[in-house]
């Protein structure tokens, strides 16, 4: 395959653009995991909204008109969900997975979503999900 032919990075053939992160943040992981399913944590890396329980099939609805529902939630592992915001390029849904990893006395977060309409979107989730990081890490250090 040359160059040309090569698909752009985040470009993928089933799930169209998708974005990830990982963080290792030196805080236990169940520390990690109950801040990320609390309501503070959930406003960082999702959105403002009345708060909503984090269960399988919990629909949800964001001040920005954004909307989804719970698929998988894995405690203290994972989260899946799906995430549709009022944007004329949003077809459909993307999904959201986020992931709090045990890593001896440290977590590994990841932020991963898929399904985005194009790689500017994509640009801007990975701006949006690398701010969250980053205030996640200061409410943990607030709380510490």
């Amino acid at each position: 395959m040359n160059a040309e032919q090569q698909k752009p990075t985040g470009l993928t053939k089933n799930t169209g653009w998708q974005v990830g992160l990982r963080r290792t943040i030196a805080y236990p992981h169940q520390k990690v995991w109950e801040l990320m399913t609390s309501s503070a944590g959930v406003s960082i890396w999702l959105g403002l909204g009345k708060p909503f329980k984090m269960e399988k099939g919990a629909l949800y609805n964001l001040q920005d008109g954004t909307s989804g529902e719970v698929r998988v939630v894995k405690p203290p592992s994972h989260l899946r969900i799906t995430r549709y915001p009022q944007d004329p390029n949003y077809d459909r849904a993307s999904t959201i997975q986020i992931r709090v990893i045990k890593k001896d006395t440290t977590s590994v977060l990841v932020f991963h979503e898929e399904h985005l309409p194009s790689q500017e979107e994509r640009q801007a989730r990975k701006r949006f999900f690398l701010r969250a990081a980053e205030q996640i890490l200061i409410l943990l250090q607030r709380k510490h």
